[in-house]
């Protein structure tokens, strides 16, 4: 086995989406002026099937979209962690495939704020005195949302009706 690729691709890509490795997934045939073609697999880590590689040139393709929220609760996974795919890749000399190459693969799932924010509450009731203080807390409301960066929400006061406003920077 040799060096690991490493790249970083988000979540929502469409379906056969090429996987985006800098530098290209590559190998080559060591024996000068020969260049046997060479076919690629996949060995291990794509149990799950989210990945498949062109075996005549090595190119890695997303084949079904992937959910991060999703895949964090059916693993039972940290909402805050990573997601590391890791695979192992073999690149074989066509006419002899005795003669083969290995090397790691992983792929770093980026997540997306493709969630709303959810409240805890479906309802919040408050009594306000008329002569409170302006400025005085009234309540708090909880709101989130199951994205790894999720949008910070604020409130404000507009023409007495309370608006919840996003703020998703």
């Amino acid at each position: 086995m040799h060096e690991i690729v490493i790249c970083t691709f988000f979540q929502g890509s469409p379906v056969m989406h090429l996987v985006p490795f800098d530098p290209p997934l590559s190998a080559f045939d060591q024996d000068l002026g020969i260049d046997t073609p060479l076919t690629y697999s996949i060995l291990s880590g794509n149990s799950d099937g989210y990945f498949s590689i062109d075996t005549a040139t090595g190119l890695v393709y997303q084949t079904t979209e992937i959910d991060r929220e999703e895949l964090v609760r059916r693993k039972r996974l940290d909402k805050e962690a990573n997601i590391v795919f890791r695979m192992e890749v073999e690149a074989q000399q066509a006419d002899n495939p005795l003669k083969a190459a290995t090397t790691r693969v992983e792929i770093t799932l980026d997540d997306v704020n493709d969630n709303v924010p959810l409240f805890k509450r479906n309802e919040y009731n408050v009594t306000l005195r008329e002569n409170a203080h302006r400025g005085k807390r009234v309540m708090a409301v909880q709101a989130a949302d199951a994205d790894k960066v999720s949008a910070r929400a604020r409130t404000c006061l507009a023409r007495n009706h309370l608006q919840l406003l996003l703020d998703t920077s």
